[in-house]
């Protein structure tokens, strides 16, 4: 299968994943939204937002040709699985995107996330898997340094 097709097929399957697990939770607890990304190039961006406020959102982003698939979660979590699974359980690709979809909707995901004003520049995200945390940080570089604090989240369940 070339490149190009399997990165399709992965979006696809992606977004048929995300769709079935929001339908199965109760009737007005989130909303989903798939489009195009309208700031990323042939990009498909998958949008759940929780009706409980206190609980985390969830913001996927599938690159046409990328190796990955981009997970955030919360304020700031950034998460990103390749096609091929395995980086952060053992599970394939498809199921480990779902297994950070379910510690999000189950409220078991903890973040300390840096701002600089209102900017989110960095984030340390934690998620509980099964018996496993899986941990995962980024911070943006700039050439100019910047106050920055931190604040961390605790997230609820969605139907909660």
């Amino acid at each position: 299968m070339k490149e190009s097709d399997r990165s399709a097929c992965f979006s696809a399957s992606v977004t048929q994943m995300v769709s079935e697990l929001i339908a199965t939770l109760p009737e007005g607890v989130a909303e989903l939204t798939v489009g195009e990304n309208p700031d990323i190039k042939n990009a498909t961006m998958i949008i759940v937002v929780p009706h409980n406020t206190a609980a985390a959102p969830i913001h996927i982003d599938v690159l046409e040709k990328a190796p990955f698939v981009s997970v955030s979660l919360g304020r700031g979590g950034l998460f990103e699985v390749p096609v091929e699974g395995e980086r952060y359980t053992r599970l394939p690709g498809v199921e480990e995107v779902r297994a950070l979809c379910i510690a999000a909707i189950r409220g078991d995901l903890k973040e300390t996330v840096r701002f600089a004003g209102a900017e989110v520049v960095g984030a340390v995200a934690t998620v509980s898997i099964g018996t496993a945390s899986v941990q995962e940080s980024w911070r943006k570089v700039t050439l100019r340094p910047r106050r920055t604090h931190k604040q961390t989240f605790s997230y609820e369940p969605y139907d909660a």
